[in-house]
This record gives C-alpha cells, structure tokens and sequence, in this order.
C-alpha cells in the first residue's frame, strides 16, 4: 500500500526511527539533568591503578564475551544455510562497531553484506538477521528468568515481590524463550534449525550474565550499597530498552537513563551515574577490542591467495 509516493511500511520505519532519536535525545537531557545535580560527587571520584586494572580487566572480559554473539549469530545462520565460522565470524566481528553510527542499523546492513555469496541467499540472510533481532532477546529474557526462579522474585519491579510471584514470572520467561524457539524454527529451512536457535539463544543467555557480573564489578568499585541481584538484574533490563530503541546508536543514552532510573530508589545518585557512563566505556572498549582482534584472526589477504584456497585460523 503506497501513500503519496511512499508506502505505509516506510512511513512507520520514519516514525519509529524518530521515535527512537526523540527517545535517545530525551534519555541523554534526562542524563546531563542528573549529572548537574550529582556534580559534586561525580567530580569528587578520582580513579587509582586499581581501578584502572579491573575496568581494564572488564573491557577484555567483555571482548571474550562478544564471542559468545559471535557464535549465536554462527548458529542462526546455520539455521538456513552452511556457511563456515570463519565466515559468519568475520561478518560479525567486522561490523560490530558500525552499530555507534546514526541510525543503529549499519552493523546490521554491513553484516549481511559480508555474508554474500556464501551458501546463504540473501533472503536467507534477511530472514538470519529478523531471526537475531528476536533471539538476542530471548537471551535477555532467559538470564532474567534464572535469577527470578534463583532469588524468587524482581528485585526492583513493584508489579510482584512475593516468591510465587517471582517463581511464575521466571517460568513465564522460560517458556517465552522457548516459544520463541519453536516459532522461528518455522522459517528456517534445515532439519535442526530449532537446536541450532536452542544454542543461540543459551549463548545469548550466558553474554548477558556476563554483561551483569561486569557491571556488578564495576559499581563496586565506587559503592556496595545495592543488591548484587539488583545490579545484575538492572543492567540487562537497560540492555534491552537500548536494544528495542530504533535509532540510538549502541543505546547511546537510553542504557544509561534506564541505568539511572531503575536503580533511582537507593538515592546513590552519582555512583550509578558514574557506574553507567564506565560501562559505557568498557562497552565501546570492548567493542573495540573484539573489532581489532578481527584483523589478526582475519588478516587480509590478496585476491591471488585467496583464489589458492587459502583459510582463516577458524575455517
């Protein structure tokens, strides 16, 4: 259906793309508001060699942990076709930072391009990459449920506080995950498609308890006023709002808002604003870190190699 030159698809693509930068940019004032009234003691915070040591420590944990999407993304597409590990690899890690340019999509669009030619048509890449974009947070979803059926109930969510409460909604989130499963291996076109999204969305489980526990490590460097559980719990719940944001490049301002007002009961006002912005840090560190080692496992190799046969260290 067209409207005046262009579709009703495209137009709620443009609402919802400025939805998400009106989003974006309101997070970022609510985060400069904050900053101006917690001023004292944020500036007040000076970093020693300790510190700098485990934010170090963190941002290489978290390169190993993108690892972990890594091998999710291998499994997705293993779902429709039979490309190698160096392939889907290289596709991933290559692209990894383009997701901190405007718009949060070019990650997603450079992958696929480097996915080209290699036992995947490009509707199956297309297909690979709606099938991510559900089961990463499916992932998200799975590490929450653990720690509801773990600790028995949200740390932080007014909507249930009891046991059962926390047990239900644990087991609601299992079985979403697997629903999700179930109904996704619908479209894929290989024989153990569903096992192979079972695997992705396991691996996207175990990079969000990473993402947890590094921040959790982060903020105790400042403070350990708040429940590890609510730590952990709190910055998989702003993964996720970053994640579903359109437009906010990496979650730029949303992760760190939701940071903010999630854990706004405690009244540590500065330190969880100085434990979001170092995550931030250590996120793009990371981020680079797993975008340059894809230059040693993947040096780049002249065409006439390549024609040889020649192989990457994962082929």
């Amino acid at each position: 259906m067209t409207t005046g030159g262009r579709s009703t698809t495209d137009k709620w693509k443009v609402t919802f793309l400025w939805a998400g930068r009106l989003a974006m940019v309101l997070a970022l004032l609510l985060l400069c508001l904050e900053s101006y009234k917690s001023w004292p003691g944020i500036s007040s915070w000076r970093p020693d060699a300790a510190d700098l040591f485990v934010l170090t420590g963190c941002a290489a944990g978290y390169a190993c942990a993108l690892f972990l999407l890594a091998e999710a993304w291998h499994r997705i597409v293993r779902a429709f076709g039979t490309p190698e590990r160096a392939v889907s690899y290289k596709a991933y890690m290559r692209s990894s930072v383009a997701k901190y340019l405007p718009g949060n999509v070019a990650h997603l669009i450079g992958r696929g391009f480097l996915m080209r030619g290699n036992t995947l048509k490009d509707g199956d890449i297309v297909k690979s990459t709606f099938v991510e974009l559900i089961i990463t947070p499916a992932g998200a979803l799975l590490t929450l449920a653990v720690l509801f059926l773990v600790a028995g109930q949200s740390t932080f969510a007014p909507w249930f506080g009891n046991y059962s409460e926390g047990m239900a909604v644990g087991g609601l989130f299992v079985c979403s995950a697997a629903a999700i499963v179930l109904a996704l291996g619908r479209i894929a076109n290989r024989p153990n498609a569903r096992l192979q999204l079972s695997w992705a969305v396991f691996l996207s489980a175990l990079f969000m308890a990473v993402l947890g526990l590094i921040f959790i490590a982060i903020y105790s460097l400042l403070s350990s006023d708040i429940p590890r559980a609510e730590l952990f719990e709190a910055s998989i719940v702003s993964w996720l709002l970053g994640f579903v944001t359109p437009g906010a490049p990496g979650g730029l301002g949303v992760r760190e808002a939701s940071l903010s007002i999630l854990l706004q009961d405690h009244g540590a006002d500065a330190t969880v604003l100085i434990s979001a912005a170092l995550l931030r840090l250590v996120t793009i560190a990371g981020d680079l870190i797993f975008f340059s080692t894809s230059w040693l496992i993947f040096p780049h190799r002249p065409a006439r190699e390549t024609k040889k046969g020649g192989r990457s260290r994962l082929g």
